[in-house]
């Protein structure tokens, strides 16, 4: 994988979020490069929350 992170889905949901967004990057940096560049830019977009989910072994 690249530095770049991408989108892979996005559903709109019901209740206190509109769309839901599953993203894969090589790290925490470019997850925020991509929210931030790609998705706070989008019109209507008025605040993201990101949620990271870990792998425990």
């Amino acid at each position: 994988m690249s530095a770049k992170a991408y989108v892979l889905i996005a559903e709109a949901v019901t209740g206190p979020y509109d769309v839901i967004a599953v993203l894969e990057g090589k790290d925490v940096n470019a997850l925020g490069d991509l929210v931030t560049a790609h998705i706070h830019t989008i019109s209507g977009v008025a605040r993201t929350v990101t949620c990271l989910a870990m792998k425990l072994s």
